[in-house]
């Protein structure tokens, strides 16, 4: 079985414009994960510095992104990422756009974050997964995530939305055999979706 963690960060806030990524690599490593996903706010590692981290630390890393959309975060994974230029309106659209096509997966973020409901647009959007559990989903929210996942088919994961290298491998995904490149991650997220 391997661990994995589909939500960290490589900045320490959103504006800054260091990385710690080789940081975040090492305490994955550490704590026994196989593999994680950088998933910074509206942007993303290029291919060769996800390849460089991967060859250095001994561990898979995954294209990913987290996309604000109608005021929710979604965790998007595959090789090609949406565009993000646009609004809410346009954020779907592309996200949809490549789901469609079969090479995006979508997971949605520390629901219920701040007391917010799950907006309907979101919903429509049907995320392949769903955030039970990180330092950022509050635990009262449970049964409502259960319950969106029942409805919306989408599967469940339990994430760190590490921001600092404590907070790596404080949640986990277990999964029996490693996803080896960013398109087996979304085949694997689209698999456990609930029918």
């Amino acid at each position: 079985m391997h661990k994995i963690d589909l939500h960290i960060h490589y900045k320490r806030r959103k504006r800054d414009q260091d990385t710690f990524a080789d940081e975040m690599c090492r305490a994955a490593k550490e704590k026994g994960l196989s593999a994680i996903a950088f998933t910074e706010h509206d942007q993303h590692l290029p291919p060769s510095e996800l390849n460089r981290l991967a060859g250095e630390h001994s561990i898979c890393v995954y294209q990913a992104m987290e996309v604000q959309c109608y005021s929710h975060d979604l965790l998007v994974y595959g090789e090609t990422m949406p565009d993000v230029t646009g609004g809410d309106n346009e954020r779907a659209a592309s996200i949809a756009i490549l789901r469609e096509a079969g090479t995006l997966a979508v997971i949605l973020a520390h629901p219920f974050r701040k007391g917010k409901p799950i907006r309907p647009e979101i919903a429509e959007l049907s995320p392949d997964g769903i955030e039970v559990a990180s330092c950022n989903t509050p635990p009262w929210a449970i049964p409502a995530i259960l319950e969106f996942a029942k409805v919306h088919g989408s599967g469940l994961y339990v994430n760190s939305d590490a921001h600092k290298e404590r907070r790596v491998g404080g949640h986990w995904n277990y999964c029996r055999e490693l996803p080896q490149s960013n398109q087996d991650l979304v085949d694997w997220i689209r698999r456990r979706r609930v029918a």
